[in-house]
């Protein structure tokens, strides 16, 4: 393929030249990063859009005239690594089938069973995709310092992060205590979101329930439902249980409890002094009768098919005046039970029954209720201790109360049903000796709202979403029993979770590449602290030249100007990236801005390795060649906007690719040039403004519809008049490449090399050049005249009149006098007449063209684009009859009429 090996040869000379090697200089800096690939396996088109949107951005940013460092590296911590290789070990064949397709993509059949046999080791499976990404990312010409990469279990940057943790400590940020945690029991571990399945894309948190004790009248145990809506509890009608599984009694302190089988092994893990008695029967739970706390009414059991005993405790109490739901189950067994109401909302009393009625759908009915309730609801006035409170206040209290009676337990559940990446449950365990971080003290959170306050935030409406997750943000677990990783400076048996050890990490960029591994043992806090420290302060005894240079890179280039990333960071990665860097660089070296772009999606569905539809990086180099991907990215949707990955639009791109070509290589001749040339270039001009306006606002799309679409339109559009588009092209080659460079950076390359000879088109600078009077002045005549073109055409299409002659009639300057006073609100003018009309055509008149002079220069136009002659005059009437208007001309047609 022409394309790739074109492709390959300017890689190689971008890599062999450095260009993207960024150094401290004179010039203003542009940091840009985004969040590092996990190198568990290949990386997919959804990768892809984020790491080339950056690509684009810092390509930009180097046009206009900064110092531009685009920066990578690897994460590698966690569980997934290990887990991939203890399941190679274990010779799962269905792990070992999915590693052989990803490493056929990149090798011969005949190496693929020593890489798999290498991938027992989890570093070799770090190192093998480390590198294939390195080459993925080359081969889709990202302008990368690839000398500043590295990992995060290389041992200079597990130095870095210890600094951090021990910084967290000193701050009494870091603390050790019970805490709940997503936990697999299988593996007996913590889990992080890099550890769940779909975790990056589908977050997991983790949910607080109130687990409610409804007392047997006759036996000494409680079935525990649990809820996230206390509040409803007066309104309770009888409890729900699933007739198919087991269940099994507990004891939670002094009291025995009933829960779900699968329940039980969360209760376990989330109340420290607990045991399992043995299994009640669900005859024997149907059977009884059980009493409401607080209300002192008795319910019975119902069988419910539709009670998930691995959700929550397996037991659930029904509330059919509020829970539609429960209503709609109810009417489905034939129950004779009535519902209570307890919550007035918007205009009265809020009832399931009427939101049944008015949903379609049950589930949608639900939702709605619960949202109208909760933001708007009133406890009723007659209830004990919550009545007149809003369901908010009333939740808050009902729960005091549930716990202060030792008749109620928090009890913690995932936000959705979540496995590991290999499969195995997750569920939520309570950590007695766990490590987390404080991210809801207040003085911290009220800080890092104060720096998101001033950055900026694309798009806007996502800054109001992130002081949302910091204000609900609070402990958060942060080492693990297992994994890779950096050990825990406080305590080594512990390691650092994946999401904890990585939040201030772009601000290793800046001197990685300083550090190599005969200095790495050698670093230590007091490299860092100075480092990262603007205070004049003692260099280092040791590594005093490494500090200094390693200080100046680092002054220079931190903070990061532009962080792009995807909505699904918002709620952990983000959150810890901003609050980590105002706990330990204070109010200094802040993030400048963060950017949100929307998700990918393939030919309407969503990405997921487990529907094949997930194209690696490395498939698309192969068919498509990293200039049309990069093209398609550009093109096909705004940043925030999903983008569909589907075959038949990438063909369209294609077309539109092998336009862009076909048109800058075309040769101009400058005996052709002409008036339509200069209208061309002063159109550009006015594009290329666009350009930069909706660039420095990161709406991409747009700015490259303007350059492509618009550009190209124009240029046709004149071509029909008569340009020559070789001689326009060779008057805006230059400009037209180098923005073009950040999307299709190697056709730009070998475009720029043939026309405009040495150096890279990839580090040139753009000047700005201004429009003049002058130029302004011709673009309004020719705007005016082809708009004319378009009024001839409409009285045509009215008179069906094949013109022979066409007479254009415009107004004189005493006219044009009294239409301005008339539009000033001075109605003593001359011309009586033409009153009327003025305010009528008020925003349609245009008083900036001198009609005569326009017309007489562009006259040509509207003779080729009717076939005949053209006469022009000016007006010299008395008022009476029709009067030309500014803007505004008589246009009349000589002719037969046809059809």
């Amino acid at each position: 393929m022409i394309q790739m090996s074109e492709e390959k040869e300017w890689q190689d000379k971008w890599k062999e030249s450095g260009i993207f090697n960024s150094e401290p200089d004179h010039r203003k800096k542009y940091l840009i990063t985004v969040p590092w690939p996990y190198t568990s396996g290949p990386l997919h088109v959804g990768h892809g859009r984020t790491y080339t949107l950056a690509d684009i951005m810092g390509r930009y940013k180097r046009l206009m005239g900064y110092n531009v460092l685009f920066p990578m590296g690897f994460h590698e911590s966690g569980t997934p690594i290990g887990s991939i290789s203890e399941k190679i070990k274990r010779g799962e064949e269905k792990t070992i089938s999915l590693y052989r397709k990803y490493i056929s993509e990149y090798e011969n059949n005949e190496s693929i069973n020593e890489i798999i046999e290498s991938f027992k080791d989890p570093l070799n499976v770090a190192n093998y995709f480390a590198s294939k990404i390195t080459k993925d990312f080359m081969a889709l010409g990202y302008s990368i310092d690839w000398r500043r990469s590295f990992r995060s279990i290389d041992p200079a940057y597990s130095k870095f992060v210890q600094w951090q943790f021990r910084k967290l400590g000193h701050l009494n940020l870091l603390k050790q205590g019970s805490h709940p945690v997503l936990y697999s029991p299988e593996d007996g571990n913590a889990v992080g979101e890099d550890d769940i399945e779909d975790g990056d894309t589908n977050k997991v948190s983790i949910e607080k329930f109130s687990m409610v004790l409804f007392k047997n009248t006759t036996d000494d145990y409680y079935l525990a439902a649990a809820s996230l809506r206390p509040e409803t509890l007066f309104a309770v009608t009888n409890l729900w249980i699933n007739p198919d599984s087991k269940y099994m009694k507990i004891r939670i302190n002094d009291k025995i409890i009933v829960v779900s089988e699968y329940a039980s092994k969360k209760v376990l893990l989330q109340f420290e002094d607990s045991e399992v008695i043995g299994e009640v029967t669900t005859v024997e739970l149907l059977k009884g009768s059980y009493t409401v706390p607080f209300a002192e009414n008795i319910v019975n059991v119902y069988s419910n098919h539709g009670i998930n005993p691995e959700q929550a405790t397996g037991v659930v109490y029904s509330v059919p005046g509020h829970s539609v739901m429960d209503l709609s189950f109810i009417h489905s067994l034939g129950l004779d039970i009535q519902a209570i109401h307890i919550i007035s909302a918007k205009s009265g009393l809020s009832k399931a029954s009427d939101y049944l009625k008015k949903f379609d759908d049950p589930a949608v009915a639900n939702t709605e209720i619960y949202r109208d309730e909760f933001y708007d609801g009133t406890m009723v006035n007659n209830l004990p201790f919550i009545g007149g409170k809003s369901v908010k206040d009333a939740r808050d209290v009902m729960n005091s109360k549930l716990f202060e009676k030792g008749i109620g337990f928090l009890f913690y559940e995932p936000s959705r049903p979540a496995k590991t990446r290999d499969g195995k449950p997750v569920i939520v365990s309570i950590m007695h000796d766990q490590w987390f971080i404080d991210y809801s003290d207040e003085v911290w959170k009220k800080h890092t709202v104060e720096n998101v306050s001033r950055m900026e935030f694309f798009p806007e409406f996502y800054r109001k979403n992130m002081f949302d997750v910091i204000d609900w943000i609070e402990e958060r677990a942060c080492a693990r029993k297992r994994g890779l990783g950096t050990p825990l400076p406080q305590d080594p048996s512990w390691v650092i979770e994946s999401l904890s050890d990585s939040t201030i990490y772009p601000a290793f960029y800046t001197f990685s590449h300083l550090i190599d591994g005969n200095v790495t043992k050698e670093i230590d806090d007091e490299f860092f602290d100075y480092v990262m420290n603007d205070q004049e302060e003692r260099i280092p005894e040791k590594l005093g030249d490494l500090s200094e240079k390693a200080k100046e890179e680092f002054q220079y280039w931190y903070g990061v100007d532009q962080r792009i990333t995807s909505a699904s960071h918002m709620s952990n990665h983000l959150v810890f990236y901003l609050m980590n860097h105002r706990a330990i660089l204070g109010d200094r070296y802040q993030p400048g801005g963060i950017s949100i772009i929307g998700m990918v999606i393939s030919n309407g569905a969503k990405i997921s390795k487990s529907k094949g539809n997930a194209v690696s990086l490395l498939d698309v180099v192969k068919q498509y060649g990293a200039d049309l991907f990069r093209l398609y990215v550009a093109l096909v949707a705004e940043v925030d906007s999903v983008l569909d990955w589907n075959e038949a639009e990438i063909e369209n791109i294609r077309g539109v690719y092998e336009t862009i070509r076909n048109t800058l290589n075309m040769q101009g001749n400058n005996s052709k040039k002409d008036k339509y040339t200069e209208i061309f270039k002063i159109k550009f001009k006015h594009h290329l403004r666009n350009y930069y306006e909706k660039m420095d606002k990161f709406q991409i799309r747009g700015a490259y519809v303007e350059m492509v679409y618009e550009v190209l339109r124009e240029m046709n559009q004149l071509g029909s008049l008569g340009m020559d588009i070789g001689t326009a092209v060779h008057e805006v080659r230059k400009e037209w490449v180098q923005v073009l460079s950040c999307v299709v950076p190697h056709m730009a390359e070998s475009i720029w090399s043939q026309f405009e000879g040495s150096g890279f088109v990839s580090n040139s600078e753009m000047s700005i050049e201004a429009i003049s009077d002058n130029e302004m002045k011709s673009e309004r005549n020719f705007d005016y005249t082809t708009s004319l073109a378009d009024d001839i055409r409409s009285i045509q299409s009215v008179t069906k009149i094949k013109p022979s002659e066409i007479k254009i009639t415009v107004c004189n300057e005493k006219i044009k006098e009294e239409t301005m006073k008339i539009i000033n609100g001075d109605l003593n003018v001359s011309m009586k007449s033409i009153i009327g009309n003025v305010k009528k055509y008020r925003g349609k008149l245009n008083m900036d063209v001198n009609e005569m002079t326009a017309i007489s220069e562009f006259k040509s136009i509207l003779e080729k684009i009717f076939s005949t002659d053209v006469i022009i005059e000016e007006y010299d009437g008395d008022g009476k009859g029709k009067v030309p208007l500014p803007g505004r001309p008589i246009i009349e047609l000589t002719g037969d009429r046809v059809g």
